[in-house]
């Protein structure tokens, strides 16, 4: 057994650039046109006009561009990515009359979403100009992390695919621009969104979409604290609705990503009341998600549950307009809360649904929410006792994990980020599992590694680590050394912030071992200890976790002698949670 969360605090999509493929050539021919569709408006080749070009279309639902002949008045489907080559210049009109082109220089674009409300889009390669001639309720596009927002302006966006840049400039009007930046607290990092504006007039800007250098730097939790805290109190002073709400999503990012979810609620709540009241769906879309990430990390999933449900379904209301999957982020965020209360086909239908949506228009498979899809397939086949089937997961999840954060690898080749070290644990139990042990013991040492780096003082990815070398150590038959490392992962946990979860289920790993270790007495005494942590969190028990608990027990009170009775309510105990566990399977598969 182990804990089976999912990292999920990634950012946007890290989009690839779309390759083109060199096919035959088919010909896009003007048709009537059909809703939610662009036309080919005007072509150019070399710079002279023309009704004919090559592109490279991928189709909605198709992972691969082919190259077509296009002629003006051709139409373009919603989900498609066009890539233009260099050379050819080209103008589409969209749905609701406004104008996206592309100079000569070539480019690659993905048409996220149209309806009357408003249109989205993705940058994926070179410069493209944005005509916004009607007001619309949003006209967001996005170049990877960074993302635009306008109701009518004339602006363009470039995309410097090989500098990791995103270079916004307006010609008339204003836009919004949103883009991450990265704060240090202390020994630890928060990623949070950065939003202001940009004016007609104003020197073009770039952000860093994988931003590296660090924007605020805090002293510890309290500066921080206190600086947003200030900055709270100058927009409500200032009457400034949006900032407003800004500086309470950075409160309660940072408090979540540091590990005080229930501090991060009320800023959330509030500025989710806001917006509320304001009709914004799209962030009340994004503070519901904000909301499951708190109760997810207070361990609280039942409760994770409706609000990523409610934010996957507004989200998919106003039509993603950012472009960023908004719809399967939140779907795969679902997913990770329907495991980790325990239900673990329901989760992987989920997983195994959100994934195909996401691979169905997302070139390559470098997204975070990939690979935290794999993650909840990986634990949930490790929960129903298939092992082969996590480590195939979970090599495919580390896999992308190792690619998103290249950038933070060391001299020893491991990248060090919180979800490789997390991914790295996942995997190796899986190999401990299939007994394959020297891949289990370099995969448990790395993540250990990785989190001690990190995180200097106790950290809960300190105990997993260990926890899983532990369990290594009792595959082996070295059960004495197995309990001394369940033992030194427990005394990390009690240093570190309270994380009841993980205690119980360090406390249940602690008595597995000591009935291994023929030690009956202590091995009852933290199976008790297990299922009062547990409790706190899972009160009526219902949960995988107090079968294999109970299951202990009665193993351990049949090897203590003379307490068959005991033996017997714990094995009654375990059918009574496994029919209830199966029954919340069900309801869930309906």
């Amino acid at each position: 057994m182990r804990c089976t969360r999912v990292n999920r605090w990634g950012t946007g999509p890290a989009a690839a650039l779309l390759t083109l493929a060199l096919t035959l050539a088919l010909t896009l021919v003007p048709e009537a046109r059909a809703a939610g569709t662009w036309a080919v408006d005007r072509i150019e080749l070399q710079g002279a006009a023309a009704g004919r070009a090559l592109i490279d279309l991928t189709e909605p639902g198709r992972s691969a561009p082919r190259r077509v002949a296009v002629q003006t008045g051709a139409q373009l489907a919603a989900g498609s990515t066009v890539g233009v080559p260099a050379g050819t210049a080209l103008q589409l009109r969209s749905p609701t009359g406004q104008l996206v082109s592309v100079d000569a220089a070539g480019g690659a674009l993905h048409l996220s979403a149209a309806q009357s409300r408003g249109e989205a889009y993705e940058v994926r390669g070179g410069r493209w100009l944005f005509r916004v001639l009607a007001r619309l309720d949003f006209f967001n596009v996005s170049a990877r992390t960074v993302s635009a927002q306008t109701r009518g302006t004339v602006f363009s966006v470039e995309l410097d695919a090989a500098g990791g840049q995103a270079r916004f400039e307006v010609q008339e009007g204003l836009i919004q621009i949103r883009h991450p930046v990265l704060a240090r607290i202390g020994t630890a990092q928060a990623r949070l969104q950065a939003r202001e504006t940009l004016a007609a007039g104003e020197p073009a800007r770039s952000y860093a979409v994988t931003p590296q250098d660090f924007l605020f730097t805090f002293g510890d939790y309290g500066d921080a604290q206190r600086y947003f805290g200030a900055r709270l109190a100058d927009a409500e002073r200032a009457g400034d609705a949006d900032a407003t709400v800004d500086m309470l999503i950075a409160l309660g990012d940072v408090n979540n990503l540091l590990g005080r979810p229930e501090e991060a609620r009320p800023p959330y709540e509030r500025a989710l009341a806001m917006v509320r009241a304001e009709g914004d769906l799209y962030w009340q879309a994004v503070l519901e998600g904000r909301l499951g990430n708190a109760r997810y990390r207070a361990g609280d999933y039942e409760l994770a549950v409706p609000h990523y449900e409610r934010s996957r379904q507004l989200h998919a209301q106003v039509g993603a307009p950012e472009g960023e999957y908004t719809v399967e982020e939140q779907g795969t965020n679902l997913a990770g809360a329907l495991l980790a209360r325990g239900t673990y086909r329901c989760a992987a239908r989920r997983a195994e649904q959100v994934l195909a949506q996401l691979t169905a228009h997302y070139p390559g498979a470098n997204h975070p929410s990939v690979a935290a899809l794999r993650g909840v397939l990986g634990n949930a086949a490790y929960g129903l006792g298939a092992p082969a089937r996590a480590a195939e997961q979970h090599q495919l999840a580390l896999d992308i994990q190792r690619r998103l954060n290249a950038p933070l690898r060391r001299a020893d080749g491991l990248a060090y980020h919180e979800d490789v070290a997390a991914a790295l644990n996942a995997l190796a139990w899986d190999h401990t599992a299939l007994r394959r042990f020297a891949a289990a013991q370099r995969g448990h040492e790395d993540a250990l590694a990785i989190a001690r780096a990190l995180f200097p003082g106790p950290h809960g990815l300190q105990a997993d680590a260990l926890h899983g070398l532990a369990n290594l150590q009792q595959a082996r038959g070295r059960t004495a050394e197995a309990v001394d490392t369940h033992r030194r992962a427990l005394e990390i946990l009690a240093a570190a912030p309270p994380d009841p979860i993980r205690a119980g289920l360090g406390q249940l790993y602690l008595g597995e071992a000591l009935r291994a270790a023929r030690q009956p007495q202590p091995a009852v005494e933290a199976l008790q200890r297990a299922r009062e942590a547990l409790r706190t969190k899972f009160p009526d028990e219902t949960h995988p976790y107090f079968v294999e608990l109970y299951r202990g027990l009665a193993a351990a009170y049949r090897a203590w002698g003379g307490r068959a009775d005991e033996a017997r309510a714990a094995d009654a105990q375990a059918r009574a949670v496994a029919a209830r566990v199966q029954e919340r399977e069900v309801a869930c598969l309906r």
